[in-house]
């Protein structure tokens, strides 16, 4: 796979504000992709759970949806790798939330 990208870095105040928003707005939803580019460690992207954790929290599994971010994932572990990395990150969620997580959202928003 790719290394992780050393010229983007991950924005904290700009993710604070942006779970700010999740917490607002209740009609805003939120895609979850292109982990290589703002981890810092390669796939599973452990790093970034705690991220994840806040996305929950703030927007609710039924906001947040995986996306693949193809075709550059291709370059940077792959679909599988990205797939697999919010299968973790979601591994403690109900069943529900994770299906929300993994298509239920995405259906139920582009239908």
């Amino acid at each position: 796979g790719g290394a992780p990208s050393s010229a983007l870095k991950f924005d904290d105040a700009a993710f604070a504000e942006l779970c700010a928003l999740g917490r607002k707005h209740k009609n805003l939803h939120l895609k979850l992709s292109a982990h290589f580019r703002v981890s810092s460690q390669e796939a599973p992207h452990s790093d970034l759970q705690p991220r994840f954790d806040a996305a929950v929290d703030a927007f609710g599994a039924d906001r947040l949806m995986w996306g693949s971010d193809f075709p550059f994932v291709q370059l940077n572990g792959g679909q599988k790798a990205s797939l697999e990395a919010v299968r973790g990150f979601s591994r403690n969620l109900p069943k529900a939330a994770q299906d929300a997580l993994l298509g239920g959202t995405a259906r139920r928003l582009f239908r």
